[in-house]
């Protein structure tokens, strides 16, 4: 089972003490699974879903719609915000962000990217070869 220098297994010694090992392993995740198959969930997920939609509405300052349920006492939120994936980024004002060019020069981008031409080097930049150095 141990190679010639008595420290390191052989090929079948290592499958050996796999066997071992996977038993072990085995017996120690069946003492660690849960008993059934039902998941923790909060006793009530009406209320659980209100107290986070609450939270979030008082963290972004926006006001309860009306018929809303309001507690008295702020509870602490079962989980963090809840964020979309797929919906556009809003600004503060409620309009859809969106980007605003970086100079004037709208065409600049178009003139740089499909005709090849070179970036205006700025002065002190690496790409600025103009003499004499500043």
């Amino acid at each position: 089972m141990r190679a010639a220098d008595g420290i390191h297994f052989t090929k079948a010694g290592s499958r050996k003490l796999a066997q071992f090992l996977d038993a072990e392993i085995r017996r120690a995740f069946e003492a660690a699974k849960p008993q059934d198959d039902i998941a923790n969930l909060p006793p009530d997920i009406e209320q659980a879903a209100d107290d986070i939609n609450a939270q979030i509405r008082r963290e972004m300052g926006v006001a309860a719609p009306p018929g809303a349920p309001t507690s008295g006492q702020p509870a602490k939120p079962l989980a963090g915000p809840i964020l979309s994936l797929t919906t556009r980024p809003l600004s503060p004002g409620g309009a859809l962000a969106a980007l605003q060019p970086a100079s004037g020069d709208a065409a600049g981008g178009e003139r740089i990217l499909a005709q090849g031409a070179p970036i205006e080097a700025k002065p002190g930049r690496a790409d600025d070869f103009g003499w004499p150095r500043l």
